[in-house]
């Protein structure tokens, strides 16, 4: 068997690929994000890694091509409350020099509220094609329960993907490779992060108190699906 982890950057991809990672089950490849996915062909058996929504390769025919492909790939995609995946991509995706999570002065491609949306709509139209056609292949998992309910979404995950539970999956958060997030959580699961979109006034540093309800329609527009599928509130 082979898994790959997806979803939408800052909806929880990263603790995801960390929890599967510690069942010592698969061999992840050394470098968090694979690249090379889609040129691969036929995947090395007990493969493991994450891939990009954001990559212009991640589409619903590239990702079908590549499961027919490979028969016994299974797909864990993440997903977040869609207004913090928006808010957070906006937020960390500023040049390096105003806090964000950036290594140039360039803001991220999916820096503004409007190309964030746009993302965050693309990984639910991926989840679906995918989940329609192969349903015993594809699953999903809210990073919410992975802060909150960690003991079932562990149990939830093991038993899709038929691994033995082992204690270390049940922090994920103590193996976080990403640098930028390490240093902002200290290795600890901070439950802080859900549903920030709440308190604009104090979250982020109140950064969208004065902007977010002029986006509110067309984040909606293209949210919308999603979050009544995962049952998130919508202003």
């Amino acid at each position: 068997m082979q898994v790959v982890i997806t979803g939408c950057g800052r909806s929880g991809t990263n603790l995801l690929l960390e929890m599967v990672r510690a069942s010592e089950v698969f061999d992840f490849t050394k470098g968090v994000e694979d690249r090379a996915f889609f040129s691969r062909g036929i995947l090395p058996d007990s493969y493991g890694s994450k891939i990009a929504i954001e990559w212009d390769s991640m589409t619903i025919v590239s990702m079908l091509e590549v499961m027919e492909d490979n028969k016994r790939l299974k797909v864990l995609f993440s997903f977040r409350h869609p207004y913090d995946v928006i808010l957070s991509k906006v937020y960390r995706g500023r040049p390096r020099s105003q806090g964000g999570d950036n290594d140039t002065e360039e803001t991220a491609k999916d820096g503004t509220i409007e190309v964030a949306a746009e993302y965050v709509n693309k990984s639910w139209a991926i989840y679906h094609a995918l989940a329609t056609k192969y349903p015993d292949r594809v699953k999903p998992v809210r990073m919410e329960d992975i802060l909150t309910n960690t003991f079932n979404t562990v149990r939830y995950i093991a038993k899709f993907l038929a691994v033995a539970i082992k204690q270390e999956m049940h922090s994920p958060w103590k193996y976080n490779r990403n640098a930028y997030q390490n240093r902002r959580y200290h290795h600890a699961p901070d439950r802080r992060e859900i549903n920030k979109w709440e308190n604009l006034n104090k979250s982020y540093d109140g950064y969208f108190k004065d902007i977010w309800d002029d986006h509110l329609l067309s984040v909606n527009y293209l949210v919308e699906e999603q979050a009544k599928y995962f049952r998130y509130e919508l202003i």
